[in-house]
This record gives structure tokens, C-alpha cells and sequence, in this order.
């Protein structure tokens, strides 16, 4: 069930047009809608599919949804926070299929969302500081603490990493893709590492593909890595993760 600030509208706008409130709507359906943002105002913003990422496009799936927000701005990765119901299907299908752990990496924006999380088998939930007060990634860390969940507090910079250990964070993420101009810099990781205490687990995000990487990243004291994109664009993923582990 979507939430009230975004109202599922299929392929016809409704009648009366709220400011501020975002529409989602049938991608196919788009063009018929003759929504013209320079005239409107709105915003488009497109859904993904867990299978896809809003920086690098369709990987292994068809954008099926738009969001069309009218006249509040917002930023860009904003785009993904409410996605079809599916997705939700998504988790809790592999959840009960597999038995290593789970993380619900969604843009936790709502307390809603992580009990939605533990209700659907998920034994992780992603907390960006980018989007998150230090106030709001400490509650949350604490509602998880609750809930028997980890968090994975995701930083992108300096003041973000200092930001997640004053908020008690014990898991702390460094993304190595800039949200700006979107390039991928694994050194971010190698620079940032010394400020996050010992005690303290280290995992270093995108722009890892090869075991190379992954080594370099644990001469430096790296915990652990996520990979995402190089899993998904691999034909093979199985031979892939046992590349990345260095057992080819």
C-alpha cells in the first residue's frame, strides 16, 4: 500500500493537481499525459526496479513507473524512495528462500520502514546520512537495536562519517560514487578509513569489480565491501562472487 504522499494515478492525472504532492504513474502512459515540466512545473522522477540504479539506468530490468512532483523540490535520489509494491515482494521472497542475512537497502526515510523491514525477513536496513539528520540515524539506530536489525550507516565524506560515529554507529559504510557527477572513486574509502575507530566495522560501496580491488581495500583495513553493480551486469554471478573472493 503506497503512502499518502504518493498517490498511484495509473495513466490519467487526476482533475485537480496538488502542489507538492507526487503522482505516480504508468511509464508507458507518460507521454499521453502531456505533462510539460517547463510549463507545470513538475518533476519527473523515474522508479526502480531493485534490479536497476538511477545513475547508471536499466540493468536487468524495464522502468514500469514515473513520479511526477509538482512544485516542491527534492532531491534527485529522492527519486527512489517509493517504489511499487513489488519491490517490497522482492525481499520477502528471498528472505524466505535463503539463509545468510538480508539488507532492505532502501532509503530508510521513516521509522515505518524499518519495523516494514523486519516484518519482511530483513536482517539489515541501509541509513544514509546524506538524507538523514544525526538526530534521525540515531532514533533509527535504536528502533533497529529494538528490532534485533543491523544498520549500515552510509557516508559519503568526512562530516558524514564523524556525523554516523557521534550517532553510535557500529556499522559504517563509505560510498565510494560521488551523488553529485556520479564517479566512482575507491580511494574515498582508503581516505576516510582512518577516522572510523577499530571496533567500529568498515565497508567500503561501489566501484569494486575485480579481487584486486577487494584486496587493496583490505590492505587498508577494510572490513567488508558491497558490491552491487558488477553482480548484476555479470552474466555469471556465482563465477563472479568467487572471482571477487579470489578463488578463481
Amino acid at each position: 500500500e503506497l503512502t499518502p504522499d504518493y498517490i498511484y494515478i495509473g495513466s490519467k492525472l487526476p482533475k485537480q493537481i496538488k502542489m507538492g504532492q507526487c503522482y505516480i504513474v504508468d511509464y508507458n502512459a507518460y507521454q499521453d499525459l502531456n505533462v510539460k515540466p517547463e510549463t507545470t512545473g513538475a518533476k519527473l522522477y523515474p522508479i526502480f526496479p531493485v534490479s536497476a540504479m538511477p545513475f547508471i539506468g536499466m540493468i536487468q530490468a524495464e522502468l514500469k513507473f514515473l513520479v511526477l512532483e509538482f512544485g516542491t523540490p527534492a532531491a534527485e535520489y529522492l527519486a527512489c524512495l517509493k517504489a511499487h509494491p513489488e519491490i517490497v515482494d522482492y525481499l520477502q521472497e528471498i528472505s524466505q528462500k535463503v539463509s545468510i542475512p538480508c539488507l532492505r537497502k532502501d532509503f530508510t526515510v521513516d521509522p515505518y520502514m524499518i519495523y516494514e523491514a523486519k516484518v519482511l525477513g530483513a536482517s539489515a536496513v541501509l541509513l544514509i546520512c546524506s538524507i538523514l539528520s544525526p538526530s534521525q540515524v540515531s532514533e533509527y539506530i535504536g528502533i533497529c537495536d529494538s528490532l534485533g536489525l543491523s544498520a549500515i550507516v552510509e557516508t559519503h565524506d568526512e562530516k558524514e562519517v564523524r556525523e554516523a560515529i557521534s550517532s553510535g554507529a557500529r556499522v559504517i559504510g563509505v560510498n565510494n560514487r560521488n551523488l553529485k557527477d556520479f564517479s566512482v572513486d575507491t580511494g574515498n574509502s582508503a581516505s576516510l578509513r582512518k577516522l572510523v575507530p577499530p571496533e567500529v566495522t568498515f565497508i567500503a560501496e561501489s566501484g569494486i569489480k575485480t579481487s584486486e580491488d577487494v584486496s587493496a581495500l583490505a590492505k587498508i583495513g577494510v572490513d567488508a565491501v558491497r558490491v552491487g553493480e558488477t553482480l548484476m551486469r555479470a552474466k555469471d554471478k556465482k563465477a563472479m562472487l568467487s572471482e571477487l573472493r579470489g578463488k578463481n
